[in-house]
């Protein structure tokens, strides 16, 4: 199962810039990123149908639950991943953390889980109305599968010096360093 959903982000991601040249436009940043959440939706859904076995009728109406707490999940990962970063960023050099700040900062990330768990309840409770709550477990768990990989690729893409002006967390930490050195 982990294989065909990595697959299934790995073809996505492949594959985007050459589907917005297809369409003449050019492969900018927001167009790749449509094309890619829109083929990774497409391939969770038949996944999930296969997987589950949703007929019809369920799957028009497991769109329309998605879809709705997507809209509150989407905000709150955006908010996440910021609270992470700056965490990250005030932590690569302890001695010189602002301990407050990095308290106030885990204080948010403890209430963002707080807030996600609420979203995740709210789901399963529109979701128990027409799913059995084994295929709702299955569901849950491929949910967490596709938003762990997601999460990875980002650290990947954070951590891993792709993108104009990536820097790693030690080299962060080297330069505050040398910064530090030369200051009398």
């Amino acid at each position: 199962m982990k294989r065909l959903l990595c697959s299934m982000i790995c073809v996505a991601l492949l594959t985007a810039p050459a589907a917005a040249q297809q369409l003449d436009q050019p492969a900018t940043k927001d167009t790749t990123r449509a094309l890619l959440e829109s083929q990774v939706r497409q391939r969770f859904a038949r996944a999930v149908r296969q997987r589950i076995g949703l007929s019809d009728d369920q799957m028009t109406r497991l769109q329309a639950v998605s879809s709705k707490y997507e809209q509150q999940r989407r905000p709150l990962a955006l908010e996440e991943r910021s609270t992470r970063l700056q965490l990250r960023g005030l932590v690569v050099d302890e001695q010189h953390a602002d301990q407050k700040q990095v308290d106030a900062l885990v204080s948010r990330m403890i209430d963002i889980q707080k807030r996600r768990i609420a979203i995740v309840e709210a789901e399963q409770r529109d979701l128990s109305g027409f799913m059995t709550p084994v295929q709702r477990a299955k569901y849950l768990a491929m949910q967490e599968q596709v938003r762990r990989r997601v999460e990875q690729m980002r650290d990947r893409g954070i951590n891993g010096n792709r993108g104009a002006g990536a820097v790693r967390p030690r080299a962060l930490l080297r330069q505050r360093r040398a910064g530090a050195r030369r200051m009398p």
